[in-house]
């Protein structure tokens, strides 16, 4: 009886300490490592806090989106927070350092924005275009990969700033 009850006390040692590693990996937000595989990660801080990527397990709206007439559109979605990043370039040839696209409109579906619940309306949308970039580190047309990073200045309409920073992505396309 006395060896039985060992053997419980020592499987529930184990358990909880695998449990604890567990735990202490869920509360770990450091951002993905920048990587140039196409590992499918994305992440940023905004605002100076760390914002990764989440997503349902029956659909990742997580992905990138680059065509033959070198437009690219990137998208980050946090369902635990219900915020969405999308971020639209133009004219993306190579590696390099590029201008994200600007819309002076108040249409979403052609504007870099950050928002929140899905409201578009009333979401914080690219404002300068200048110290806003994306820089492509990897654009492989046959592996179909593509990596970098990013920073931007956003503002919604009432002019409130969000600012991010840190932004990093590897995608498959």
């Amino acid at each position: 009886m006395r060896s039985c009850k060992i053997y419980i006390n020592h499987t529930v040692t184990i358990i909880l300490i695998g449990f604890i590693i567990s735990l202490s990996a869920c509360l770990n937000n450091d951002l993905p490592e920048p990587t140039q595989e196409g590992e499918n990660t994305f992440g940023m801080k905004v605002d100076g806090r760390n914002w990764e990527r989440t997503y349902s397990i029956f659909s990742d709206p997580n992905r990138a989106y680059f065509s033959s007439s070198g437009r690219l559109k990137l998208i980050g979605l946090n369902t635990t927070k219900d915020e969405r990043v999308e971020i639209r370039v133009n004219e993306v040839w190579s590696i390099g350092e590029y201008n994200m696209a600007y819309n002076i409109s108040q249409f979403c579906g052609d504007s870099t924005r950050f928002e929140s619940q899905k409201q578009c309306e009333i979401s914080y949308k690219l404002f300068d275009s200048i110290r806003s970039k994306v820089t492509i580190t990897r654009l492989d047309t046959i592996e179909r990969i593509i990596a970098g990073t990013f920073e931007m200045d956003l503002k919604n309409n009432e002019g409130t700033l969000k600012e991010i920073t840190e932004g990093r992505f590897d995608y498959n396309y």
